[in-house]
């Protein structure tokens, strides 16, 4: 074999034990008989182990290994079991922000309702002033004609509001 593909596989799936038995077995083969080779492979796991010679072993914490298990456990699940925990999920998250969307909602219809009917007096308060107005003239027409000014023209506009 070929010492450039050998040592393409000691960097992959032979060093990290991943290759198939047979391969293995080829790759051991040619590196008890190559010393370039054999070289090769003591300077990377020189490499690889150098930096955590005096790194204590550690142990993950429970909910990392909480984590995987759950990981492991959905990737046997059915797509139509994820495709429920995932919707079951989404109405959780969703359910208490209803609550919320419908008091917001009613705030804004009663907030509505004050604003327009505001706007709905005020318009009211124009026209009914104009309407006054328009009173007073026709009154001072009519008053112009009797000669009784100022009385008349009160009490029409009085009288019409």
């Amino acid at each position: 074999m070929e010492c450039r593909k050998i040592q393409e596989w000691l960097l992959g799936d032979y060093f990290d034990r991943r290759c198939s038995p047979d391969r293995r077995k080829n790759i051991d083969e040619h590196i008890s008989r190559c010393n370039a080779c054999r070289d090769f492979l003591a300077n990377l796991e020189q490499a690889a182990r150098f930096p955590f010679r005096n790194a204590p072993e550690l142990e993950p914490p429970e909910a990392v290994w909480h984590n995987i298990k759950e990981e492991i456990t959905l990737g046997k699940i059915s797509l139509k079991d994820r495709f429920d925990y995932f919707c079951s999920g989404l109405i959780s998250f969703f359910t208490v922000p209803k609550l919320v969307a419908a008091g917001v909602t009613f705030a804004l219809m009663i907030s509505l309702t004050v604003f327009s009917q505001r706007r709905i007096t005020r318009q009211n308060y124009e026209v009914g002033e104009s309407i006054y107005e328009a009173a007073q003239f026709l009154a001072s027409l009519d008053s112009d004609r009797l000669g009784e000014t100022d009385t008349v023209e009160n009490e029409a506009a009085d009288n019409f509001l």
